[in-house]
């Protein structure tokens, strides 16, 4: 006589953000995920957002400025897809362009920039 299989519901509750692949149920699965922190660039671009806000720039080129250094932020928890990593050149693009070389807020500012270009451009 065969005995009849138990049917099982898998119940997955997450509280927060999923920032990767999730896989429930199934028999001896295996799922190998890479998920990158990398507190240099986190670092750098609290140095820099804080050096903006403290900064002498007109309200409109901060506020392109900060913008653009919160979506770094959120993209930087990101996988980097193809996707990703040109919206970060974007968002670089327009934080270079505003912060100018020689200039006060430059010299403190310019010195995280290759931090942050280097982990999504390599």
């Amino acid at each position: 006589m065969k005995k009849e299989q138990e049917t099982q519901t898998n119940v997955l509750h997450i509280e927060g953000d999923a920032n990767g692949p999730i896989q429930v149920g199934g028999s001896s699965n295996i799922q190998n995920v890479s998920y990158s922190s990398n507190d240099a660039v986190g670092e750098a671009l609290v140095k820099i957002i804080e050096a903006v806000k403290t900064s002498q720039l007109g309200s409109f080129d901060k506020e392109d400025v900060l913008h653009s250094l919160q979506q770094l932020q959120k993209l930087s928890q990101q996988e980097k897809t193809p996707d990703v990593i040109k919206r970060a050149k974007e968002k670089l693009d327009v934080v270079q362009s505003v912060i100018k070389v020689g200039t006060d807020l430059g010299n403190l500012v310019l010195p995280y920039l290759p931090v942050i270009t280097n982990y999504f451009l390599s």
